[in-house]
């Protein structure tokens, strides 16, 4: 009986093993676009595009969500219920207002005449310093995506019986 549960306690949960294979993945996908950008910003043709200064407010949009729903986390386990459902709140708003800022700031890339074609930065997810741009039609939409979808699964009144363990 000793060696089923000895065997048990090496075995890596299937969720964490799938999210060690997540964060992997993406991990090698930002890899390979960082040795792309390399190569291709030392050809000839590149030219270098000027970040829109609202990507930063969208940034610290995003940061301060994160600090948010981290402290309605630790809410809902000392079972502040009030407190957690207003620190959701204000954390689905700041994820509205990330993606409102992200639409503001590739439509303003886009007047900008900064499009998918060429070979100069706006064809590719990275500024000319090397920030995080994302592709316009993946990777930035896919976030906003994320938000919408996590928040759809955030119970505003939830069980906190739930948390016993």
């Amino acid at each position: 009986m000793e060696i089923v549960s000895t065997q048990q306690r090496k075995k890596i949960h299937p969720h964490k093993f799938t999210l060690w294979v997540a964060i992997g993945s993406i991990v090698m996908m930002f890899a390979g676009l960082t040795s792309a950008y390399i190569v291709k910003s030392n050809q000839a043709a590149w030219q270098t595009i000027v970040i829109p200064k609202i990507f930063w407010y969208s940034t610290t949009v995003i940061l301060i969500s994160s600090l948010t729903v981290q402290m309605a986390l630790r809410a809902f386990k000392d079972r502040e219920m009030n407190r957690y459902r207003s620190l959701i709140a204000i954390t689905t708003v700041l994820g509205v207002l990330f993606i409102l800022l992200q639409y503001l700031g590739f439509r303003q890339l886009w007047m900008s005449g900064v499009t998918l074609r060429g070979s100069g930065a706006g064809q590719f997810p990275q500024d000319s310093c090397g920030f995080w741009l994302g592709c316009t039609c993946c990777i930035k939409p896919s976030r906003g995506a994320n938000l919408l979808g996590g928040f759809s699964c955030v119970p505003l009144t939830p069980d906190p019986g739930a948390l016993a363990v």
